[in-house]
């Protein structure tokens, strides 16, 4: 069964579509899908992460003006485009003061030292590895 992916706006689709190319954003975007917890919709749309071993770390930038990463309260599954792979695990938020997110911080500012970060922000962090009905 194949299923349809809802993306949010068209630039969202725009870049999904230049991630399909062999370009080297590929590196530091990815494509993230999840079921939303309530709607049950299937979403799509890119965002950007560093990979560290078995741990894939979203930055949800301007977390209080999205919504997204709120399915991700809890553990959730979720799959990720990582340079033409696709990686499937489960998803959580890290909150500011945790020491999980000190470890996420830490990494993300690591791959991505010009992106300008607020620190009220959360990361998710998908624990890469076997999921059940995975989302690709």
């Amino acid at each position: 069964m194949t299923i349809k992916f809802e993306t949010p706006g068209f630039g969202a689709k725009a870049v999904l579509k230049a991630l399909r190319l062999p370009s080297g954003l590929g590196r530091i975007a990815g494509e993230l899908r999840y079921e939303g917890r309530k709607s049950g919709r299937h979403i799509a749309f890119p965002v950007f992460f560093t990979q560290v071993d078995d741990r894939v770390i979203i930055r949800v930038g301007h977390s209080s003006a999205k919504v997204w990463w709120r399915n991700f309260r809890t553990a959730h599954p979720a799959s990720i485009r990582v340079g033409g792979h696709w990686l499937s695990g489960s998803g959580q938020v890290v909150w500011p003061g945790s020491p999980e997110f000190a470890a996420a911080h830490a990494d993300y500012v690591r791959a991505h030292p010009r992106f300008p970060l607020d620190p009220e922000d959360p990361y998710v962090v998908i624990e890469v590895g076997p999921t059940v009905g995975g989302m690709r």
